[in-house]
């Protein structure tokens, strides 16, 4: 297969002619048939401005984006989740929008199938552009055999080895050395914490990446500004849906996302469905009280906003976070978010007084506005006072 290239200088002369369609490398070398070649660039044509919505509204009446492969969203429910809002982020200028530039499309031989790479550019002014981001995306034939574009990390992944440990299914980097003492520590907790929840354990896949950069690389970035925040960067996704996580941990122990794939089999059920309201925060403190945060346990997050609150004389919680509008990425000290360790307070204090009632309540039933007047219900407070109660717990916390 031949290298498929754009030159930096054609994205710097040639910014200001690309239209809404996406630009076309002039370089794009292919070795398919010309019709094939017009077809696959009319579908990512058509599935750009829609990139945003695994659903679309035509004639009053939401449907499957119709460029996506139907299967995919079934399985993933948001396949093209690392599309979302990629057109649109800021740019240096102050611009609206990334223009997206189609740099390459290869054959993919073993599975008759096609890998686009998609760049999103930006300008620092009316002269300077800059690649913001690539994303990758396979084209696939569907049932009825039209082209149709799809999620692709199987493609991405197809060559890494194997592992299964209980319930889970390990795809491993080829950067890594499978760890399975840690495999069968993931298995021990995905049975614990099925059982917290009253539901069976899950079968899950997971895919286990040595670093950050590879992990988005595995879901079909091959280059973001966001792979690059640090040089020690870690995190990881569980896509829900279809009941993987993958990890840019460096291990084959991730409990934080395993507890949300959970948390999205309850909020799923036909118990729930009516009247569901997603609390994000609920979520995310669920996800830190049960399985931590950037690898460290809750009680260390909240030390460590321990120690902030009084060096600081900090004598409101507002100060730090307003929780009815809170959203992540405040660090107070390096991996610990106010965010998280606040939610994880939450999600304690709401376990050790209502148990896994509670905290399904809190889950389903509240959001982010309404959290707080639970808790004082749990606690016999004014909601008023709710905000001097969870400070005031934090400020005595000593360990669980």
């Amino acid at each position: 297969m031949k290298k498929i290239f754009l030159l930096p200088v054609f994205i710097l002369v040639c910014y200001g002619s690309i239209a809404q369609d996406a630009m076309v490398n002039p370089y794009l070398y292919s070795n398919f048939p010309e019709s094939t070649y017009d077809s696959l660039i009319r579908l990512i044509n058509n599935f750009i401005p829609t990139q945003d919505s695994a659903y679309l509204i035509r004639e009053g009446k939401s449907v499957p984006n119709p460029w996506w492969l139907l299967s995919d969203i079934k399985r993933y429910g948001t396949p093209f989740f690392y599309f979302h809002g990629v057109r649109n982020l800021p740019n240096d200028a102050g611009g609206a929008e990334y223009k997206p530039v189609i740099l390459s499309i290869s054959k993919e031989m073993e599975y008759d199938d096609y890998l686009a790479r998609i760049a999103y550019v930006g300008r620092w002014d009316s002269v300077n552009s800059y690649v913001n981001q690539i994303n990758m995306v396979a084209i696939t034939k569907d049932s009825r055999g039209d082209y149709k574009l799809r999620n692709p990390m199987d493609l991405l992944t197809k060559y890494w080895p194997e592992k299964k440990v209980g319930r889970v299914t390990y795809k491993i980097n080829h950067s890594r050395q499978f760890d399975r003492t840690e495999a069968v520590r993931m298995d021990s907790f995905n049975t614990a914490i099925a059982a917290y929840f009253h539901v069976p354990p899950c079968e899950f896949t997971y895919y286990s990446c040595k670093t950050y950069q590879e992990m988005w690389k595995a879901m079909g970035v091959e280059y973001g500004q966001v792979m690059y925040i640090n040089d020690n960067s870690t995190g990881g996704f569980s896509l829900h849906y279809a009941k993987c996580i993958i990890s840019g941990n460096n291990s084959e122990y991730y409990p934080h996302e395993l507890v949300h794939i959970y948390s999205n089999i309850i909020y799923s059920s036909e118990d729930y469905r009516k009247g569901y309201k997603y609390n994000r925060m609920a979520d995310e403190g669920m996800a830190t009280y049960f399985g931590g945060s950037q690898e460290l346990s809750l009680e260390h997050h909240l030390s460590k906003l321990k120690e902030y609150i009084e060096r600081k004389k900090i004598e409101k919680l507002e100060s730090i976070i307003d929780i009815k509008s809170a959203r992540p990425g405040h660090e107070i000290v390096k991996h610990t978010d106010v965010y998280y360790a606040v939610g994880g307070m939450i999600a304690y204090l709401v376990d050790k007084k209502a148990g896994y009632e509670g905290l399904i309540e809190m889950l389903t039933n509240t959001n982010q506005a309404t959290m707080l007047a639970y808790v004082g219900e749990l606690y016999d407070i004014p909601e008023k006072e709710v905000k001097p109660f969870i400070l005031r717990k934090i400020k005595q916390f000593n360990g669980f």
